[in-house]
């Protein structure tokens, strides 16, 4: 996905896919938030210059977004250890899990 965009002749494509989804509710995709999590340190860097990228846009394609990097979900309160999937590059790590495998 390009971040950068020439805003006299085409829209942002997050922004286009978002409005295309809202519409079939009658709403604006300024009428959302949208969060998201990642526990992988691989991914930190790269979602938190999507994060600035997307809330520096004019018109942005959502009221804000927070992307919480090196956090997971769990149904425990508290730390937890994340086995990292150093190996599957190709598959952009996709081993990584809270689980030992």
């Amino acid at each position: 996905l390009a971040l950068s965009q020439d805003t006299d002749t085409m829209e942002h494509p997050v922004r286009k896919w978002l409005r295309e989804k809202m519409s079939l509710f009658g709403k604006s995709t300024e009428d959302y938030c949208a969060y998201g999590m990642e526990g992988n340190p691989v991914f930190t860097q790269r979602l938190q210059t999507l994060q600035a990228n997307i809330m520096g846009l004019s018109p942005r394609p959502v009221r804000n977004l927070r992307i919480f990097t090196e956090t997971v979900a769990t149904s425990t309160d508290g730390p937890t250890q994340l086995f990292l999937d150093t190996v599957n590059t190709k598959e952009n790590f996709w081993g990584s899990s809270i689980h030992e495998s």
